[in-house]
């Protein structure tokens, strides 16, 4: 079968972690033998990474160094300059549905990541062919202030629909909350490529620079309000640096104020690749997310790939996605989050059985492989 998948973003040479989701459940579906046409957004300075048996075509929608959705992501630009955001993502619609329709014509069926807009444009040229379309999250947040007739259009034009976590239905019309083809399947996580954690853990303390008794807390995370970063760096004002020291891996418009007001027991390490960010997960004693607002994150599905103990607050879809796998707290509680960081700095033995939940908690959640035997069965494609 040859499908058509449409998407806001994919790896590029600089920017090899957005859009991963994406390519990986790509790469699982071709490697079941079939191919694929993929759209999506090009980098405004990078070329894409390739993929074998995908043909990928970049979508041109801005000159120069503009972009909507890589760096510090669409939700931040929309917010941050709504007018100028939005006329690219009008430009970006537009331009995808010409592509669509040029180079998606003789695909068998669709598959659309992201709501708005990559289910509409995937239901306006869909034909008679099945459209799997699935709903990550911010998409869903965005959908909700759209009108109903925009919803109740991408429902009727889905033949199966796919939410990361069922907390995002309740905002949404019933037409798509309640769609008869509808499931709930979060996105996986890449299997680690570290094999010598010791190995990994030894060389990241000696870049670091802190004793082995040091607990290492690692936030894989874009730093921005809704991530709750600011949370977590008032947190940590409570640990001893001499204990504990909090590292947030990646990027994002807050970094630089919260660099600023950092004590001494959190560092800031940028934006990184896969190999380096799974390095910084093998290394880690605690994963932490404080998040104010999210749905089901990859970096929550990560860290329990890497069986770490987690905190995180009780937010969109992580209660659902962790289960009792982690240490939940309310969001932008300072003092429950530095006092749950401090029972796990305190505690190797509370360490050690949220560790063997997370383990636990990670073998029930769909692989990649499971993934796409869902979506090809969804649109009827057989080996």
């Amino acid at each position: 079968m040859h499908l058509g998948v449409l998407a806001t973003s994919w790896p590029h040479e600089s920017d090899r972690v957005a859009g991963s989701f994406v390519y990986a459940l790509t790469r699982a579906i071709v490697a079941r033998g079939h191919r694929a046409t993929v759209l999506f957004a090009a980098h405004p300075r990078s070329r894409p990474i390739e993929s074998d048996r995908c043909e990928l075509v970049s979508v041109q929608y801005s000159r120069g160094e503009r972009g909507l959705f890589y760096d510090h992501g669409a939700p931040h630009k929309l917010r941050a300059t709504p007018l100028a955001s939005s006329a690219l993502a009008l430009s970006f619609s537009l331009r995808m549905l010409a592509t669509a329709h040029r180079r998606l014509a003789a695909c068998d069926a669709l598959v659309s990541h992201f709501a708005l807009p990559s289910a509409l444009v995937a239901g306006l040229v869909r034909d008679r062919r099945p459209h799997h379309a699935i709903v990550h999250g911010t998409d869903a947040l965005l959908l909700a202030r759209t009108p109903a007739v925009v919803q109740r259009a991408i429902a009727r034009r889905a033949t199966s629909l796919q939410f990361t976590h069922p907390g995002l239905r309740a905002a949404l019309d019933p037409a798509l909350a309640e769609h008869t083809s509808a499931s709930d399947f979060p996105m996986a996580a890449v299997a680690p490529t570290i094999t010598h954690r010791a190995s990994a853990r030894r060389a990241v303390r000696e870049a670091l620079r802190i004793a082995d008794d040091v607990v290492l807390i690692v936030c894989v995370s874009r730093i921005a309000s809704e991530k709750g970063a600011d949370t977590l760096v008032r947190a940590a004002r409570s640990l001893s640096p001499a204990r504990a020291l909090v590292v947030f891996v990646g990027d994002g418009p807050d970094r630089a104020r919260l660099e600023r007001i950092a004590p001494a027991s959190v560092r800031f390490v940028g934006a990184v690749d896969a190999d380096e960010r799974d390095r910084w997960l093998a290394a880690a004693d605690v994963f932490a997310l404080t998040s104010t607002a999210d749905s089901a994150p990859t970096a929550i599905v990560e860290a329990l790939a890497f069986a770490l103990p987690i905190v995180t607050t009780r937010v969109g879809g992580i209660p659902w996605l962790v289960e009792d796998a982690a240490m939940l707290v309310p969001p932008a509680d300072e003092r429950a989050v530095a006092d749950a960081l401090a029972s796990l700095v305190d505690s190797p033995t509370l360490r050690s059985d949220l560790s063997r939940r997370a383990a636990a908690r990670s073998r029930s959640l769909p692989s990649w492989d499971g993934l796409a035997d869902h979506i090809l069965q969804s649109v009827g494609a057989t080996q």
